[in-house]
């Protein structure tokens, strides 16, 4: 069974299985936000150079999401595929939600990210005051980098994932 139901890119695809690794290599059974962060942070996302572009600190952002894992709750019994907990099923929704506000075909690496950072979707607004990024930054940033395409997967030679091909 799929982790989640969306149309997605690769690079979400990877994130997403990286952060399934993060879990398991953490006895964690289920994947959160903190997990898909940390996903997203990896080369195989896309995103680093379009956050280092933004004058945003990787290290520190990849700081939070360790820092988050680090707190979550561990398992005795951890499953293969780690499933998504229920702030990872609302932070996915509210991406899904972002993506069809800007009117494009997949969920990207960028829309997943924002929806991190939309208080009340994944973290509490206490809990992201020390969080780097607004959801604010990514509208008038993704109109001014014209790069920002290829840090949203949405090249036709990376080629979008097809529903549900995520475990």
């Amino acid at each position: 069974m799929s982790l989640i139901p969306y149309d997605m890119t690769y690079e979400v695809q990877a994130a997403i299985r990286a952060a399934q690794t993060q879990a398991r290599d953490h006895s964690q059974a289920q994947v959160s936000p903190g997990h898909l962060l940390w996903g997203l942070l990896t080369e195989e996302a896309g995103l680093q150079n379009f956050l280092e572009r933004m004058g945003k600190d990787v290290f520190k952002l990849r700081a939070w999401a360790d820092f988050r894992i680090d707190h979550y709750p561990k398992s005795h019994k951890i499953p293969d595929t780690p499933s998504g907990d229920e702030d990872f099923k609302r932070t996915m929704k509210e991406a899904d939600k972002i993506r069809s506000k800007y009117i494009e075909p997949y969920v990207t690496p960028m829309h997943v990210l924002e929806a991190i950072c939309t208080p009340e979707v994944a973290y509490t607004a206490d809990q992201l005051k020390r969080f780097p990024i607004s959801p604010g930054e990514f509208a008038g940033q993704k109109e001014q980098d014209t790069a920002v395409t290829e840090a949203l997967g949405d090249s036709p030679a990376k080629g979008p994932s097809q529903k549900g091909a995520t475990n």
